[in-house]
């Protein structure tokens, strides 16, 4: 019977191509069965975090992405993390740099090749960047492309405008819905990753609702497959050459909106600028935290109440001050009380619970305790008698 329906379905197909003609088209549109849509393939966000909040596990390629938020929530960091995933596997990438904004050293801690990438600047208008994005698209070999960002697009109106006039009203928003019209039909036909970096604004004169938006009016919240949020959340101290320092951010992620798997999805990350920024001990702890593994942070000093440190709860249900008042400490805490292979157990345990992918190189931490306890345990060899 299904082939039956499949064979009838392929008639009708065949009628309204010959019904149609196409005269005249530039490229032919494709009918085809459903089963033999192919859909791009799910390339990771490269931060764990939000592969795991987009409950697919990344996001699928030659899709349209939008991330915004407030100054300082980690935007260009997120989307230089993307640049490293698709170099990782094998794939070009290019960044229109609107705002002049790069920074090599930052880039490179991030994971970027520099030599895998095509990096733009100095367009007169927003109009030649995103044609340029076009071109990038659609030569095929490049697998993400990047625009940092939306709101430093200067349209062609205002471009040609003295500063002293009035340039037309809505120009920006016009220059995006008609660009993007072409870009989401390059982007799905050559399966590149378009990736937009956008701040947010406050509305004048709301009563009632949230007063953000993101500037370039509404197409490229229609447009965009995937739209995160990033929300700052605060300082992460730590000690660096003995003294007490700022060394990274914590930031929310939310999925706002994701066409390909359960919206909302939402979780916590931490930006680290010192040089450990990617150490297998830095993730423990940030897994650790993540998944409540340490609980948390309380007050245990009558004579400093405001001074509170993350504690630790044991199998008798004991609770231990471990006297860490940063993340950064709890490593150094882990290593002295030789707690590490036991943290990365409960991580695993925790994080498969949560369908959340443990790194190799994480749970490689808990491989020099369990070989020495093997050795421990080996039967030892009768020594010569004399």
């Amino acid at each position: 019977m299904a082939s039956k329906k499949g064979s009838e379905l392929k008639d009708i197909m065949a009628g309204i191509e010959a019904s149609v003609g196409n005269v005249g088209a530039k490229k032919k549109p494709r009918l085809m069965l459903g089963n033999d849509v192919v859909t791009g393939d799910i390339v990771s966000f490269g931060v764990p975090p939000i592969d795991a909040a987009s409950n697919v596990g990344g996001h699928p390629k030659g899709t349209i992405v939008e991330l915004f938020g407030p100054e300082g929530s980690g935007k260009s960091w997120v989307a230089y993390k993307m640049i490293a995933a698709y170099q990782s596997a094998g794939m070009y990438a290019m960044l229109l740099d609107i705002e002049h904004a790069f920074w090599r050293d930052w880039i490179v801690k991030a994971g970027v090749n520099l030599d895998r990438l095509i990096v733009g600047q100095d367009f007169d208008s927003g109009e030649n960047a995103l044609r340029y994005a076009k071109e990038g698209a659609e030569s095929k070999k490049i697998g993400v492309i990047v625009i940092d960002s939306i709101a430093a697009l200067l349209p062609q109106a205002e471009a040609d405008a003295n500063l002293d006039k009035n340039a037309r009203v809505g120009a920006h928003a016009a220059m995006m819905s008609r660009c993007l019209r072409q870009l989401q039909v390059t982007t799905g036909a050559t399966d590149t990753t378009l990736v937009f970096i956008n701040q947010t604004r406050n509305k004048i004169g709301v009563m009632f609702g949230s007063p953000e938006d993101t500037p370039g009016g509404k197409a490229l919240k229609f447009y965009a497959g995937i739209r995160i949020g990033l929300q700052h959340l605060g300082r992460e101290k730590g000690k660096v050459d003995g003294e007490e320092r700022i060394v990274g951010i914590r930031t929310k992620v939310k999925f706002i909106k994701n066409k390909i798997g359960q919206p909302f999805g939402e979780d916590e990350i931490v930006i680290y600028q010192a040089d450990d920024i990617n150490t297998p001990m830095v993730q423990l702890v940030n897994l650790a935290i993540r998944l409540k593994v340490v609980p948390g942070r309380k007050s245990f000093y009558e004579d400093d109440p405001d001074k509170k440190t993350f504690y630790w709860k044991g199998d008798d249900g004991e609770i231990e001050d471990t006297g860490c008042k940063y993340a950064s400490d709890l490593s150094e805490w882990f290593e002295a009380n030789e707690m590490v292979p036991k943290v990365v157990g409960m991580v695993v345990e925790k994080a498969k619970a949560k369908g959340i992918e443990v790194p190799a190189e994480v749970v490689a931490l808990a491989a020099p305790a369990a070989e020495a306890d093997a050795k421990e345990d080996a039967p030892k060899e009768a020594e010569p008698q004399a």
